[in-house]
């Protein structure tokens, strides 16, 4: 039985505590690069990428570099999954994805999805 504290606050007992501990620990950040090869230049593929990323609620951004498509999202494994799922369900019509390589890094507390420019080696 839950002891209630001075002030009305629930104590959970150490059951309770640990199934609490163990939720919160579930619900944590995650980070994805995502790089796409091939034909992924000149099909909109930015602008789609963005707005999956909007319906889903994930941090990061997307561009275009001579590594191809780079994306990077960040959001709750659930969040990070999705967007992975659906990326590959909504891709532009014209594009022809040869390669993908997903790589999980270090979130970066990213609060907001952008498009940035692209990024060409000389």
């Amino acid at each position: 039985m839950d002891q209630v504290a001075s002030g009305g606050t629930c104590i959970p007992e150490n059951g309770e505590r640990e199934s609490m501990r163990a939720i919160l620990t579930t619900v944590r950040t995650e980070r994805l690069r995502i790089v796409l090869h091939g034909a992924v230049q000149g099909v909109g593929f930015r602008p789609t990428v963005y707005r999956l990323a909007e319906k889903l609620h994930v941090a990061g951004w997307v561009r275009h570099s001579d590594d191809g498509l780079e994306i990077e999202v960040e959001g709750s494994s659930e969040q990070v999954e999705d967007f992975l799922r659906n990326l590959k369900r909504k891709m532009p019509q014209n594009a022809v994805v040869t390669m993908e390589e997903v790589f999980r890094i270090a979130p970066a507390g990213g609060i907001w999805f952008e498009i940035l420019p692209n990024d060409e080696v000389d």
